[in-house]
Parts: structure tokens; C-alpha cells; sequence
């Protein structure tokens, strides 16, 4: 069910201290270079439906921390430590997320549209159906990352590490995959029309019923991709720099239609 009234900042408490008064020693923390105030540790911290909106938690702890159907929208999580956080429903639209660290944390049907997910490390993060329509995730780490059925439409996935990644059913549409390390990934059923793989590595990945349609695999290197049609191949852009499932080089011969 979706949350509704979120609990706010003077309602929340963590080890016996106000979350609003670990707020402001945090901040204190920040503007001082760390002379005065406290990294905020909220590690382990409830603060599942909480309203925390444009919050500045850049650097804090939070680790296992529950953030579930909170509202993140717009925060400030750069540098953040989340491994094993629960931020599931969670509202992160337009969230800085720069460099945080999210290993195994639950994002299934978080909203991250637009958010700022670059150099992250999200290795084995669950994503199921999480929106990240135009969220840049650049250089990020996502592998073995469970992003079935998310919406990553428009997303910015260059250069980013998706090795082993679970992404069937994914929605890529238009998104920039350029240089990215796809090495066995599983992209089953995935949606990437119009996406920019080209130099990603595909090696071993699963592409069966993989919507390829002027997908740009100009340089990408595609030896060993698994479940590859020949219709699939002649639907996408690929060039002589392509080097096909097979290990010859492209482009991909073209289907006569009839």
C-alpha cells in the first residue's frame, strides 16, 4: 500500500536522539569540514514512511537502515553508505546518489526517475520494477543487480558495469549503454529499441525475444551472446567495427523482405 501521512523529522527518533537533531549535527559536521557537529549514523535506523524531502545526507551512515515508502525526493545522498538498505517504494526522484554505496540494498519499485546514481556501487541491488526513467547512472556498478521489469527509459547507463546483471523484461528504450560491460547478462524479453550499445561488451549475455530494433551495436562485441536471431541482428545498426555472436566482424547481413 502506498504511504500517505509521512512520519516527519520531530516525530523520528534513532538511539534516543531526535533524527531532527542528527540532521543538524550532520549539516554542522558538513559546513565545518568536520570539525563540529556529527556524521549522522543512522545505521539500522526505522525510518520507513518518513518525510524526508530534499534532506542533506551527503557522507551519512545507513547502513541496514529501513527507508521503505520514505520520501527522498531531491535528497542529498552522495557518498551515502547504504549496503543492505530497505528502500523499497522509496520516492527518490532527482536524489543525488553520486558515488553511495547500495550493495544488496532493496530498491524493488523504487521511483529514481531522474536521479543521480553515477559512479555507484549498487552490485547485487534489487531494482525489480523500479522506475529510473532518465536517471543517470554513468559508470556506475550494477552487477549481478536484479533489474527485471525496471523502467530505464531514456536512462544514462555509459560506461556502467552490468556483468551478470538480471535485466529480462527491462525497458531500455533510448537508453545510452555505450561502452557498458553486459558480459552475461540476462536481457530476456528486454526492450532496446533505439538504445546506444555501441563498444558494450555482450559477451555470453542472453538476448532471446530482445527487442533490438535500430539499436546501435556499431563496435560493440557480441562473441558468445546467447539466443541472438539473425532477424534480431538485421534489425539493429551494427558496423564493421561489430564483431558478431560468431567472431566474425559486422555488419550483420540484412533481410531481404518480401
Amino acid at each position: 500500500m502506498a504511504q500517505t501521512n509521512y512520519r516527519t523529522t520531530d516525530e523520528l527518533v534513532h538511539d534516543g536522539l531526535p533524527l531532527r537533531e542528527i540532521l543538524a549535527k550532520h549539516q554542522q559536521w558538513l559546513d565545518t569540514g568536520r570539525q563540529l557537529g556529527k556524521r549522522a549514523d543512522l545505521r539500522g535506523a526505522d525510518l520507513s514512511g518518513a518525510d524526508l524531502h530534499g534532506v542533506n545526507l551527503f557522507r551519512a551512515q545507513l547502513e541496514d537502515a529501513s527507508l521503505e515508502e520514505a520520501d527522498l525526493r531531491e535528497a542529498n545522498l552522495a557518498g551515502a553508505s547504504m549496503d543492505h538498505a530497505n528502500l523499497a517504494e522509496a520516492k527518490l526522484t532527482a536524489a543525488d546518489l553520486t558515488k553511495a554505496t547500495l550493495t544488496a540494498a532493496n530498491l524493488m519499485r523504487a521511483n529514481l526517475n531522474d536521479a543521480v546514481l553515477k559512479e555507484a556501487n549498487l552490485h547485487g541491488a534489487w531494482l525489480r520494477y523500479a522506475r529510473l526513467r532518465g536517471a543517470s547512472l554513468a559508470a556506475a556498478d550494477l552487477s549481478e543487480a536484479h533489474l527485471d521489469h525496471a523502467d530505464l527509459h531514456h536512462a544514462d547507463l555509459f560506461k556502467t558495469k552490468l556483468r551478470e546483471a538480471h535485466m529480462s523484461y527491462a525497458n531500455l528504450r533510448t537508453a545510452n549503454l555505450g561502452m557498458a560491460d553486459l558480459s552475461a547478462a540476462q536481457l530476456s524479453s528486454a526492450v532496446l529499441a533505439l538504445a546506444n550499445l555501441s563498444g558494450a561488451t555482450l559477451g555470453g549475455c542472453r538476448l532471446d525475444k530482445a527487442d533490438l530494433v535500430h539499436a546501435n551495436l556499431s563496435g560493440a562485441n557480441l562473441v558468445g551472446a546467447r539466443m541472438l536471431t539473425p532477424s534480431q541482428l538485421a534489425a539493429a545498426i551494427t558496423n564493421e567495427d561489430t564483431v558478431l555472436p560468431g567472431g566474425s566482424r559486422g555488419p550483420a547481413p540484412s533481410l531481404v523482405r518480401r
